[in-house]
């Protein structure tokens, strides 16, 4: 299995500063960036795997009271599936994304 990290992402969330995605989220090194463009709302609502043998991917719901995720699950409502389904085994590798803490860590140091 191969674990992905999905975000909700908006540039219009009221009462939010946007910051530059590709700028707070850069990796060290030549590196390109992971994420891009602006954003004043992200969230890791949704860990994606993938099955290395045939390909089945499956969009585990980490966050359910994310709104955005909210609103995905009523367009796709087959698509989306409880991380409550998830095995224990697989959902002991789920992690905190390295690109989100940056992007929070940056807001956190601007307003403190």
């Amino acid at each position: 299995m191969w674990i992905w990290d999905a975000y909700t992402v908006s540039a219009n969330y009221p009462y939010s500063e946007r910051v530059d995605l590709s700028e707070v989220a850069r990796p060290s090194g030549d590196t390109p960036p992971s994420l891009q463009g602006e954003a004043n709302y992200i969230r890791n609502s949704v860990k994606v795997t993938v099955d290395a043998f045939d390909g089945t991917t499956t969009f585990y719901v980490v966050d359910p009271e994310d709104p955005i995720i909210q609103a995905w699950q009523r367009v796709f409502p087959d698509l989306f599936t409880p991380v409550t389904e998830a095995s224990a085994r697989l959902r002991e590798h789920f992690r905190y994304p390295e690109d989100l803490f940056k992007i929070q860590a940056t807001q956190f140091a601007n307003y403190h």
